[in-house]
């Protein structure tokens, strides 16, 4: 790019890769089930999903590292709809992220969710 801003003292002038993958979970609990968990610990998960009624409830995992069990439950420490909850399984995002997503409320167990929704290596997302 240097050939753009010979004519100017600064160049302003940068490049950014930003990828827009079109990744969705379409199966939330078989997606819990064989998520990467770190260490040990349990949440309770409400997932909004207008489109796949399966998923439209609250998800109760419990983990070691992989999943122990993933059942319903009532009440829910995070509520989330599927679009964020795939940006957070898949690892694209992280947990410190969901203050700026739209639709993700968080009421505790913090320190559980942090073991679930973490960064990951990632290419699925970045390169459909």
């Amino acid at each position: 790019l240097k050939e753009l801003c010979s004519a100017y003292d600064k160049c302003n002038v940068r490049r950014e890769l930003i990828h827009q993958g079109a990744s969705r979970v379409v199966d939330a609990e078989q997606v819990l089930r064989h998520a990467g968990y770190l260490s040990a610990g349990a949440a309770n998960i409400r997932i909004l999903d207008w489109d796949c009624p399966w998923n439209d409830k609250t998800f109760r995992v419990e983990f070691d590292n992989r999943c122990l069990s993933v059942s319903e439950a009532e009440n829910w420490d995070m509520q989330l709809d599927i679009a964020d909850f795939t940006a957070l399984i898949l690892g694209s995002r992280s947990l410190s992220e969901a203050p700026f997503m739209d639709s993700v409320k968080i009421l505790g167990n913090v320190e559980n969710l942090q073991k679930i929704f973490y960064k990951k290596p990632l290419w699925i997302g970045d390169s459909f």
